[in-house]
Parts: C-alpha cells; sequence; structure tokens
C-alpha cells in the first residue's frame, strides 16, 4: 500500500486546502499507484473527500480555486490502451458534482488558473511538467489561451514559435489586468508579462 499528497491549494476563505493524492497498491510493472485523484480537506477538522477518481492513475494536476471557492479548475493526463496522450482542462464544482472537461483531449491543454473575477480560465498547451523541451528536430508547441468557465470563447494569446520559445504557468496578476507567464526560449526560462487579452 502507499499514498501520497501533493499540489495542496488554499480555498480563498482559507478553510479548505485542495490537493491531489495517489493511493496504492503500487503497480511496479507500470510504475504507477492504483488510483489517482483529486481531493479536499477541511482545514478545522482534517477531513479530507476523494472528488475524482482515476483507475491506472491518470491523474490531476494543479488545482486552482475559484475567486469565490465554489468550484476547482485543474488538468489531467490521460494515456489510453493504445498508449495515446492527451491533457485537458476540466472544472469541478467544490462538493464533487458537475465535473466538466473544457478543452479536447488533443489540445494537450495543462496549467489552468482563474482570472480574479472568475470569468476566463487561463491555460497554456503542452504543459512543461508533461512535456518538457523538445528537440530542434521535434518541437513542442506551447502556448497561452483563456476560456470561459463554461468552456465558450477560446481566446489563443501568444503565438510563439515551437522551434525556439514555449510558455506555460499563466498565472493572473490581482488587478486582473495582466498575466504573468514562463517562457522557455534556447538560452533558458525567464518571466514574462502581457496584457490579460494578449499581446505585447
Amino acid at each position: 500500500p502507499c499514498r501520497g499528497d501533493d499540489e495542496p491549494v488554499y480555498s480563498p476563505d482559507g478553510s479548505k486546502v485542495a490537493f491531489v493524492r495517489a493511493l496504492g497498491p503500487f503497480d511496479r510493472e507500470k510504475d504507477r499507484p492504483a488510483d489517482c485523484g483529486l481531493w479536499v480537506g477541511e482545514v478545522a477538522t482534517g477531513q479530507v473527500e476523494q472528488l475524482t477518481s482515476n483507475d491506472g492513475c491518470d491523474r490531476e494536476y494543479f488545482p486552482r480555486w475559484s475567486p469565490d471557492g465554489a468550484q476547482l479548475t485543474y488538468w489531467r493526463w490521460r494515456e489510453d490502451q493504445t498508449g495515446t496522450v492527451g491533457t485537458a482542462i476540466f472544472v469541478i464544482r467544490a462538493d464533487g458534482d458537475g465535473e466538466r472537461q473544457l478543452t479536447d483531449w488533443e489540445m494537450f491543454a495543462g496549467d489552468s488558473d482563474w482570472s480574479p473575477g472568475g470569468e476566463w480560465i487561463v491555460f497554456a498547451t503542452h504543459p512543461f511538467q508533461a512535456f518538457p523541451p523538445a528537440t530542434t528536430s521535434s518541437p513542442t508547441e506551447s502556448n497561452v489561451y483563456r476560456i470561459r468557465p463554461d468552456g465558450s470563447n477560446v481566446e489563443q494569446l501568444t503565438d510563439f514559435d515551437a522551434a525556439t520559445d514555449r510558455a506555460g504557468y499563466p498565472r493572473y496578476t490581482p488587478q486582473g489586468d495582466q498575466i504573468l507567464f514562463a517562457l522557455q526560449t534556447p538560452n533558458g526560462r525567464e518571466l514574462a508579462i502581457m496584457p490579460a487579452d494578449g499581446g505585447q
């Protein structure tokens, strides 16, 4: 048996913590736990509740609370029986009901976060954690997008050349008028900022 907790984040009012938990038994042949899911715990009591479950450990990454604490966004890694990989953005109510997939698996979306007003979710394609820098002969495109929490109005905010630059880990500034992100260049990784509606 095994249990591993990761990527904790407080709710806006500080009363709860969302996190990712892996559960045993550990499958050594496939090198992964039996189940991975999104959990929420009460700070005052220590009681926890499992919101999602993924047999074979297709798993969630980096949960983020909506500003009103009513929902969470996160991204999920999926590998099907043929070995085909995909990632997608999801939202779910804080009580575990109403899970919705916002992006197609083939978009390879990840690193999602809410705007301060809750009207947008920002994300990047080919998240760095799952898709490390590729060779110049096989570049991986990573750009920043935003989407409405109901899955409508997908907008691309950056347009980097996959052979040279990649964008990841986008986060809104507290005022919501700009987006901070990590920019991977041939010389390394640095921080960059842009208007919330894209551009330079």
